[in-house]
């Protein structure tokens, strides 16, 4: 009985002591990007905020803004950030990838 015990309080210290990364959220200031999608799509942020596109993928990507304020191509495991002071929408795709779209609302 008290191997049974020690085990299952090695395994209970094992488990909450891991993460999963697939599990854990992204600050309210974070963009991820899947092999087809930047997550979230949509991020309502309030002026000033500086927002950090990382790349999750196994494969390159772009984050071009629609009205030129920045185009930057992100490897793997690379990050890009930006300081929006301005409210208004902006819409970003990657270029490398139709369909992979996105839009940042500042307040």
């Amino acid at each position: 009985m008290k191997t049974i015990l020690f085990i299952s309080a090695i395994f209970m210290l094992f488990s909450f002591g891991c993460t999963d990364d697939n599990d854990h959220e992204r600050p309210d200031n974070e963009v991820g990007m899947t092999a087809s999608t930047f997550q979230p799509a949509s991020l309502t942020v309030s002026a000033g905020t500086t927002v950090r596109w990382i790349n999750d993928s196994s494969v390159a990507h772009t984050v071009t803004s629609n009205d030129g304020l920045f185009d930057e191509t992100l490897q793997p495991g690379q990050d890009f950030s930006y300081t929006f002071d301005d409210t208004g929408s902006y819409n970003y795709v990657c270029t490398l990838h139709p369909g992979m779209n996105g839009v940042i609302i500042v307040e």
